[in-house]
């Protein structure tokens, strides 16, 4: 079950955006709970307040107060999950929301079209997060989802497991072994002993990738050109 939140001060269209949603990923077998708030203010609130946590948000940017951009940020600190998704009709705004690492970006006047496009693709990334690994530690047996891997990291005769919350050393494993089973999951090696998950990586700078967390790591030149490609065709 995934929580979706819709976050848009017209209710019509509000409205209009929850029913197409129902209506596409039902067809998709994706069960999802909808919860919908007129204002940022509203949305904030509840994630502070109460906890909140949505799999995926969509805002509208031309919100009246807090602007969707300004929401965005203030529940990325509290979430770095969370899947963004801005359906707006203030096409001059969309360089302002990439520096987000937003899913996608869906024009008003096009919704019909766009929607089913970005439901595909989100479907496909949702199906990805509902399928978890076991893993066996010095403490114990772990349950991961690779949405919550930033990255895997050999160190000496162990493999390390980087999550958003902790560090895992995880016993009876080879790189190569997790190659085989990540790959296809949006993971790469791009040094020798470092296998990042994609999606955690926020940009490229001079052979260093830097992750939504903060964290920098070293990309060797003989991959670099790779990732690049692989890196962007992941958002796309």
């Amino acid at each position: 079950m995934f929580h979706i939140a819709i976050c848009e001060d017209n209710l019509n269209f509000l409205h209009h955006v929850k029913n197409t949603l129902e209506t596409e990923l039902k067809q998709r077998d994706i069960l999802c709970q909808y919860h919908c708030f007129a204002s940022g203010e509203a949305l904030i609130s509840t994630v502070e307040k109460e906890n909140a946590r949505y799999d995926i948000i969509f805002f509208d940017i031309d919100l009246p107060g807090i602007s969707g951009i300004q929401g965005a940020k203030a529940i990325r600190q509290l979430d770095p999950l969370a899947i963004f998704i801005f359906v707006t009709s203030l096409h001059n705004k969309v360089y302002e929301i990439f520096e987000l690492d937003i899913f996608y970006f869906v024009r008003k006047s096009h919704f019909e079209i766009e929607i089913i496009k970005v439901l595909k693709l989100l479907v496909k990334k949702l199906r990805a997060r509902s399928i978890h690994h076991k893993f066996k530690t010095r403490e114990g047996f772990v349950n991961l989802y690779p949405h919550e891997i930033l990255y895997f990291e050999r160190n000496n005769k162990y493999i390390e497991i980087h999550t958003l919350k902790t560090m895992y050393t995880i016993i009876n494993y080879s790189l190569k072994e997790l190659k085989s089973n990540f790959v296809d999951k949006s993971f790469y090696e791009i040094h020798k002993g470092i296998l990042v998950n994609l999606s955690h990586i926020k940009y490229l700078h001079n052979n260093t990738v830097i992750l939504t967390t903060g964290d920098q790591l070293p990309v060797s030149r003989r991959n670099y050109g790779d990732l690049k490609k692989d890196f962007f065709k992941n958002l796309s």
